[in-house]
């Protein structure tokens, strides 16, 4: 237990620094979020639900912890839970660039298609641990495919022309 307890404490520490520098980039940006249009928004709001997602879910599962519930449990509802808002987000993402809802500068929706898709997968791999097996390593996979999304999307936050 000691190891998934240390796997946490650093995941939630990752995610409070991507939601810090989240912040910050957005506060010096060119011009305030209130403004932004269509895929800067999507971006934005996936970047703040991708960041701060495993924060909360790594405190939740430490609180869980420490009060002394069965680890099995514990990462069934952790699991659950993040099933649930990966898949939301997933589904959201696929119809928004598939629908072309969101007006994307760049011609290749390939990277939001692949992050979408992933989204889904771990949603589902997700799910089964919740239902079935309640073991550490999907929902580390779980928290660590978000923090690894918000990365990619913080670099792309920095990096576009547009925001």
């Amino acid at each position: 237990m000691l190891n998934e307890i240390a796997s946490l404490n650093l995941l939630a520490e990752l995610a409070m620094t991507l939601v810090g520098f989240t912040g910050a980039v957005t506060v010096l940006g060119k011009s305030a979020p209130s403004e932004w249009q269509g895929t800067a928004r999507l971006r934005l709001t996936n970047l703040l639900v991708t960041s701060l997602m495993p924060l909360f879910m790594a405190f939740l599962s430490l609180i869980l912890l420490h009060a002394s519930l069965n680890e099995v449990v514990v990462w069934r509802i952790i699991s659950a839970i993040g099933a649930a808002v990966f898949l939301v987000t997933g589904s959201v993402n696929l119809r928004a660039i598939t629908r072309r809802n969101v007006s994307d500068p760049h011609p290749n929706p390939v990277v939001g298609l692949l992050l979408a898709v992933a989204s889904l997968i771990v949603g589902l791999v997700s799910l089964w641990n919740g239902l079935f097996a309640g073991a550490f390593w999907p929902v580390y996979l779980l928290l660590c495919s978000a923090l690894a999304i918000g990365c990619y999307m913080f670099v792309r936050l920095i990096f576009d022309p547009l925001t």
